[in-house]
């Protein structure tokens, strides 16, 4: 069984450092290191919980595409 998926992001009703801090939590209970193998899976779990208008908006400011591959 996989790991269950992590929270959207909802800006209303959460403050972004308490929502990084429980998905701090969330790589550490699910032994999602920050080493060497981990940094892109990491991202990915990050972008992918963030909803589609802060990716929008991450996208539009970083050209996420363009790095998609570091």
């Amino acid at each position: 069984m996989g790991r269950p998926p992590f929270d959207v992001f909802n800006a209303e009703s959460e403050d972004i450092e308490f929502y990084l801090e429980r998905l701090q939590e969330y790589f550490t209970a699910y032994d999602i290191r920050n080493d060497t193998d981990s940094p892109a899976k990491r991202r990915a779990i990050l972008l992918t919980s963030l909803g589609s208008g802060a990716y929008r908006v991450l996208k539009d400011l970083f050209l996420l595409d363009k790095y998609k591959d570091f």
